[in-house]
C-alpha cells in the first residue's frame, strides 16, 4: 500500500520524483532567467522604448517630407548658386560626393544614374516662376520636417511637443536650423576642395603618388573621419537646440558619437542597400523613388533610435516590461530629463 503522509512507513525524501521532469524545470527557468535578462539590456530597452512611443510610424511621417524637401532643396540651391558652380568645376564635383554621400543616387550625371540629372539643376534659372514656387514649397516642407522631426524626438524623451515655447520663436527656430544645415554642407564640400587641394600639392613637392596604397587609404581616412564629425554635430545640433533636450552633456555627446558612427556606416553600405530594397521588376518604373523613400526611412529611423538610447540611458524605467520590472537591480537615481 502506498504511503499516505510523510512519516508513514516507506516514505522516503526523493521518491516519487521524476529526475528528467527536474532537468526540464530547471532548463525552463534558466531560458527565463535569460530571457528576463535580455529584456533588461540598454539595447532591447531602446528598441522597446522605440515601438512603444510609435517610433515606426513618426520616422515614416519624417522620411516622406525629407523626400518632397530634398527636390525643393536641390532646384532652388541650383537654381541660385549655380552661376557659381559652373564656373567652379572642382567645387561642384565636391558638393555632388557630398550630397550624394548624403543620399546615395540623389545626383546622376547625363547617363541617367541618378534620380536627378545635374545638368539639368545646372541649366535651371534662378528667377523664373519654377524657381518661386519651388522657394517656397522648400521652406514649407523643410519647415515641416524640422517640426516633425523636433517633435517627434521630444515624444522620445516624453516631453511636450506644443505648449513648452510660443510657436512663432519655434518656426523662426526650425526656419534658422534648416539654414545652417544647408550652409553647412556647403561649407564642407568648401574644405573638402581645399584639403583636397592642399593635400595634392604637398604630395607633389614631396613626391609621393596621392594614388597609392598607403597614401591613397590615409585620405579616405580623413575623408570618413571627417564625415564621422559632422554627422556627430549634426545630430549633437537636433538634441540640444532643435529639440531642447536638457540632459547631461556626456549622455548626449556619446550617445550622438554612437549614432554617428550607426550614420557613417549606413552611408558606406547606402549604395549597395538602396539598390537591394529597390531591386523589384514590379516597381521598375519607380525604382529611384522608391530606393529613396527606403534610404530617408532608414535615416529617420536610426536618427530616433539614437534619441532612445539617449533617453534609455538617462531613465533606466524606459523601455522595460512591466513584469520583470520590479526584479530590477538597484539603480542610480534617475536623472530628469528637460527642456529648459
Amino acid at each position: 500500500m502506498p504511503p499516505r503522509y510523510p512519516g508513514h512507513q516507506g516514505h522516503r525524501r526523493g521518491e516519487g520524483r521524476d529526475p528528467h521532469r527536474q532537468d526540464e524545470v530547471a532548463v525552463v527557468d534558466r531560458a527565463r532567467e535569460l530571457w528576463r535578462r535580455a529584456q533588461l539590456t540598454r539595447p532591447w530597452r531602446t528598441y522597446s522604448h522605440f515601438t512603444d512611443v510609435g517610433g515606426v510610424v513618426l520616422s515614416g511621417g519624417m522620411s516622406y517630407q525629407a523626400l518632397f524637401a530634398v527636390f525643393a532643396g536641390l532646384w532652388v540651391g541650383f537654381g541660385i548658386f549655380g552661376i557659381v558652380l559652373r564656373g567652379r568645376p572642382e567645387l561642384l564635383e565636391s558638393l555632388v560626393d557630398q550630397i550624394n554621400t548624403f543620399v546615395p543616387g540623389l545626383l546622376g550625371e547625363t547617363d541617367g544614374s541618378g534620380a536627378v540629372q545635374l545638368q539639368m539643376l545646372l541649366e535651371a534659372r534662378a528667377l523664373d516662376w519654377t524657381s518661386i514656387v519651388a522657394g517656397a514649397a522648400l521652406v514649407w516642407v523643410a519647415l515641416n520636417w524640422f517640426t516633425g522631426t523636433r517633435r517627434s524626438i521630444r515624444i522620445i524623451f516624453g516631453l511636450e511637443v506644443k505648449r513648452y515655447r510660443n510657436a512663432a520663436l519655434l518656426k523662426l527656430r526650425d526656419l534658422a536650423l534648416a539654414i545652417g544645415f544647408f550652409l553647412a554642407i556647403l561649407v564642407s564640400a568648401a574644405l573638402t576642395v581645399l584639403s583636397s587641394t592642399l593635400v595634392s600639392t604637398v604630395y607633389g613637392w614631396v613626391g609621393v603618388d596621392p594614388d597609392g596604397w598607403l597614401f591613397g587609404g590615409l585620405g579616405k581616412t580623413v575623408r570618413y573621419g571627417a564625415m564621422y564629425v559632422f554627422d556627430v554635430m549634426v545630430l549633437l545640433a537636433m538634441h540640444r537646440f532643435l529639440a531642447e533636450i536638457r540632459i547631461p552633456r556626456r549622455e548626449l555627446v556619446m550617445g550622438c558619437m554612437l549614432g554617428g558612427a550607426a550614420l557613417l556606416g549606413l552611408k558606406v553600405l547606402g549604395g549597395a542597400l538602396i539598390s537591394g530594397a529597390s531591386d523589384n521588376p514590379l516597381l521598375a518604373t519607380f525604382t529611384v523613388f522608391i530606393g529613396l523613400l527606403i534610404w530617408f526611412n532608414i535615416l529617420c529611423r536610426l536618427l530616433l533610435l539614437t534619441s532612445s538610447w539617449i533617453a534609455t540611458g538617462v531613465n533606466r524605467s524606459l523601455g522595460v516590461p512591466e513584469e520583470p520590472a520590479a526584479d530590477m537591480p538597484d539603480q542610480p537615481t534617475e536623472r530628469r530629463i528637460t527642456s529648459r
